[in-house]
């Protein structure tokens, strides 16, 4: 049964190459990841795997590792889009590299339904709370308590050196600053 599967989600592609594949490992919003793994036939000192979109926008190659008996693979994460089209490069040890056909996403086996969902979720969007706010509230509310707890504490010292201007008497009013009466005597 796992053959007749991974046959179904496989591709065969033309010489040099085999039989190219993908296996889902996991996605996010924005990015799919996934093992490829492409069987070479004629010896190759490198196997490339290249992207591109429909816009012709490239993604960055991925180098393949030999996995031995002519098959290359690695685990690649790529953004999470199904109008991607893959490209395998091999790249003998002398002489030019040869291309092999695109294939999307779908072709080399990852489910359409996956890469659907992904495209259809939205980003998740980033935290808009300030969280510097709650220093400037309380900053705020230690100014205003300093501010009355001196205001406390002036009016206390005036009362302790007995200048509390609350406090008027008659005596106050004859007499000058200097403890002069006011009327000359």
């Amino acid at each position: 049964m796992h053959l007749l599967l991974a046959l179904l989600l496989s591709v065969t592609l033309s010489p040099p190459f085999g039989e190219a594949s993908a296996t889902l490992i996991g996605f996010t919003p924005s990015e799919v990841t996934f093992e490829v793994m492409v069987e070479v036939l004629d010896p190759a000192a490198i196997v490339l795997m290249r992207g591109e979109d429909i816009a012709g926008n490239e993604i960055e190659p991925v180098a393949l590792i030999s996995r031995g008996d002519g098959k290359w693979g690695a685990v690649v994460v790529l953004p999470a889009r199904s109008d991607l089209r893959i490209v395998f490069e091999s790249i003998p040890e002398r002489g030019g590299s040869t291309l092999s056909e695109a294939s999307s996403l779908v072709d080399l086996g990852i489910d359409p339904d996956v890469l659907a969902l992904v495209e259809r979720r939205p980003p998740t969007e980033p935290d808009t709370s300030r969280p510097g706010i709650l220093w400037v509230v309380l900053a705020v509310v230690a100014a205003l308590a300093a501010l009355i707890l001196l205001t406390i504490w002036t009016r206390l010292g005036r009362a302790e050196d007995g200048d509390d201007p609350d406090e008027v008497n008659d005596e106050d009013l004859h007499t000058g600053f200097d403890g002069v009466g006011v009327d000359g005597g």
